[in-house]
């Protein structure tokens, strides 16, 4: 079946529309163009058309019935392509030159303004509402419809989903709103029912089954519903399209969908083309402890919903505690609290994320706890969730649940990081499981060793783990040699000692694990001249030889050690 370009044009395919344009005779040909070049998003091929009409003389420009009029709606369509080219400058003269049929009233010149103001200096809602709520009944649908993008760019998705569906009411063969409120209900984290609004788009429309954006949406609901779980077909589907108007959003999807891979690559360039870029961005330098680049990134941004309020306190907190910066931590408090007693947040899992944050940086530790109890059941198996909940656990002592929840973060950073290791090795060692705490040594990066082991080595000790400690103290020593190492290895030989006095009080027998550690540590006194005297050393093989021969001197020797 041959397809007329209204059928291109239903189908959303304005690259068709525009290739069978050439070798059309339509009426209004090149407004036509135009308009197929816009909603392409190829603005600056648009605005060349528009010049051109603007500057043709009115025999070129078709039998319009008032060419002069036509003439100035031009102009606003320049200004539409100039705000799209972030010209705003020369939008803002485009409007100047506009004079319209009954003064300078224009719903579309109201609209464009209203914009641009709101890149200057965002203006109210409200102020510009009043405007359109006077239009015509065909200029009201677009003002209504403008209404609810201002409510979408105040993260206002409610009330946006209220105007479209009233549209929907008077209008049902617009189904392209439904796309909208997918991507509202999306924006609250209602995934089930964006699925369900969008598949009456994909249904019911005749480009909703090839629609790139709607496929990618479709894909991003999918994402935050299930995890990372995308099929790879469906991920060479999107890395394939090479579709100029979405290009960027799939690039952008690509990196979330690949938990940020790519992200040094491909996010920079898309900071001021795709929104939450930038917080993506910045969650992926907070994630890799590069709090300060985070920071940068959201020191101008005005937060506007709740997932912009969570990240740039996340990011706040982050830096404020590395550089000891009181007023960057009071900004993350204050940006915690509003989300967290929100009225329309404070009982979702975010709102209740951020009042256990807040709580845990005034170091209320066990009401954090109560506010993170709460949603674990929806967060078991969020990496992020389960730092913050484990940290908290320890915090409060709860060493054997702190266990537990830190051993589920499965993110290879995150078990790398030098903090993760400090606390789960605290942990197994308050646990008796001292073993598996010197083996965490292994997963340091060489540059945070020597902090790892200053900590886990006194903890060693005071457990009474005196062999796993005289190993972290050794490796400490031969690494960074310092009086207060040089005492802890002398203290964990004497904690040997008095470990094997005490296990062979009863047996009068030296076990040979034991007797292994007893010649180590007298080996280790030798090495690091550790006893001046020498009196150590020979108490100590004094015993281990009557221990050996039962000769039932090992309380003398020891009495003569101890004096």
């Amino acid at each position: 079946m041959k397809l007329s370009i209204d059928d291109y044009l239903d189908m959303r395919d304005y690259q068709g529309a525009s290739t069978l344009l050439e070798f059309s005779n339509k009426k209004d040909k090149e407004l036509w163009k135009a308009y197929c070049y816009f909603h392409n998003r190829d603005f600056e091929g648009a605005r060349k058309v528009y010049e051109r009409l603007l500057h043709a003389t009115p025999g070129t420009r078709g039998r319009q019935k008032n060419s002069s009029q036509s003439q100035q709606d031009v102009r606003l369509y320049i200004a539409c392509c100039d705000y799209h080219l972030k010209r705003y400058d020369d939008a803002m003269k485009c409007i100047s030159e506009y004079s319209g049929s009954g003064g300078n009233t224009s719903p579309l010149k109201s609209r464009i303004v209203s914009l641009l103001k709101k890149k200057g200096c965002a203006i109210a809602v409200d102020t510009e509402q009043q405007s359109m709520d006077n239009s015509g009944s065909d200029d009201y649908v677009y003002g209504e419809m403008f209404k609810a993008a201002m409510l979408y760019a105040y993260c206002s998705f409610q009330e946006a989903v209220e105007i479209y569906k009233n549209i929907l009411r008077l209008h049902p063969e617009f189904l392209s709103l439904n796309v909208f409120v997918a991507m509202c209900y999306f924006k609250m984290s209602y995934f089930d029912v964006a699925l369900e609004t969008l598949a009456i788009y994909e249904q019911q429309s005749r480009a909703g089954a090839n629609s790139v954006f709607t496929r990618t949406l479709k894909s991003s609901i999918n994402f935050r519903l299930y995890g990372n779980t995308l099929q790879e077909e469906e991920l060479q589907e999107l890395r394939s399209v090479n579709f100029l108007p979405d290009r960027d959003v799939i690039r952008h999807n690509l990196v979330v969908f690949s938990n940020g891979d790519k992200s040094l690559e491909t996010l920079p360039d898309l900071l001021d083309i795709i929104p939450e870029a930038r917080l993506n961005f910045a969650t992926y330098h907070l994630i890799h402890s590069n709090f300060e680049e985070a920071y940068n990134l959201l020191k101008n941004l005005k937060p506007k919903c709740a997932h912009e309020y969570v990240v740039k306190s996340a990011v706040a907190a982050s830096w404020g505690q590395l550089i000891d910066d009181d007023d960057i931590l009071s900004e993350a408090l204050t940006y915690f609290e509003f989300v967290g007693e929100s009225p329309t947040e404070k009982d979702t899992i975010p709102g209740r994320q951020c009042m256990a944050s807040l709580l845990f940086l005034k170091r209320q530790y066990s009401d954090a706890i109560v506010y993170l109890r709460s949603i674990e059941t929806y967060l078991a198996d969020d990496d992020e969730f389960n730092w913050n909940y484990g940290m908290s656990l320890a915090a409060i002592e709860d060493y054997k649940t702190a266990e537990e929840v830190l051993l589920r973060i499965k993110n290879e950073y995150y078990r790398g990081n030098l903090n993760y290791n400090l606390w789960l090795g605290r942990c197994f060692i308050k646990n008796d499981k001292g073993p598996s705490a010197w083996q965490l040594f292994s997963n340091i990066e060489k540059s945070d060793r020597i902090a790892f082991l200053k900590v886990v080595a006194d903890e060693f000790f005071q457990a009474g783990y005196y062999p796993i400690a005289l190993k972290a103290f050794r490796t400490l020593q031969e690494m960074n040699q310092d009086s207060k190492t040089a005492l802890g290895l002398k203290s964990s030989c004497i904690g040997i000692f008095y470990s094997a006095l005490t296990s062979t009080s009863k047996t009068n027998r030296l076990p040979s694990e034991t007797q292994k550690d007893l010649i180590e540590a007298l080996d280790i006194l030798k090495k690091y001249d550790l006893d001046k005297s020498g009196s150590i050393v020979t108490t100590v093989k004094q015993w281990m030889d009557s221990i050996n021969s039962n000769s039932g001197t090992w309380a003398l020797n020891m009495k003569r050690t101890r004096s």
